[in-house]
């Protein structure tokens, strides 16, 4: 029978994740983000135009007051929309990917390659045009995607694909090697 043995780590030991330099994704994909906010934008306009044809006799001036506040949803968008793109980052390490975004809630995502099950990468119509990518990494036990990094380079994201495709194949490679091979005492 074995010793179990749990030791205490030191909180100065752990690695610090921070001190990694993380790359921004593509500026192209601001252009990205931009379109589907205008798109927004233009759904709310036209529900705006709709609802003041059919309800101005009945709200009269107040649908005015209701067009400055869509007006003021629709510019906190945009800025919104900017200044979170600046946050989105990521990394490779020797054995995790690391995904940070977000402007007033940063998430930062750390998924250890052992653990990623398969990657999906993908691209939409708009993101075509401008080379653009997404890599999806899914972990054990999720049917969605535990990491999502878009607006990558068509390059970065198919070099990523296959990295993570050679790390989990020789992931599974080890795991076979240590079933197959009997312990030594």
């Amino acid at each position: 029978m074995s010793d179990f043995q749990n030791e205490p780590i030191a909180l100065s030991q752990l690695p610090d994740f921070e001190e990694v330099n993380l790359e921004p994704v593509s500026k192209k994909y601001l252009k990205v983000l931009i379109f589907n906010a205008f798109i927004f934008s233009m759904v709310l306009i036209v529900s705006y135009f709709v609802s003041l044809f059919f309800f101005y006799e009945l709200l009269g001036n107040v649908m005015i007051y209701i067009g400055i506040i869509i007006l003021s949803l629709i510019i906190l968008n945009i800025i919104w929309t900017v200044f979170e793109f600046i946050n989105r980052k990521f990394a490779l390490r020797e054995k995790d990917l690391i995904y940070k975004r977000g402007l007033l809630r940063h998430t930062t995502s750390i998924v250890p390659f052992n653990r990623i099950q398969h990657v999906t990468v993908f691209e939409g119509w708009y993101s075509r045009k401008l080379g653009l990518k997404s890599v999806a990494v899914y972990t054990a036990g999720g049917t969605w995607a535990m990491m999502k990094i878009a607006g990558l380079p068509k390059e970065t994201a198919d070099k990523i694909n296959q990295l993570i495709l050679k790390k989990i194949d020789e992931e599974e490679r080890e795991n076979l090697k240590n079933i197959t091979e009997p312990e030594h005492d």
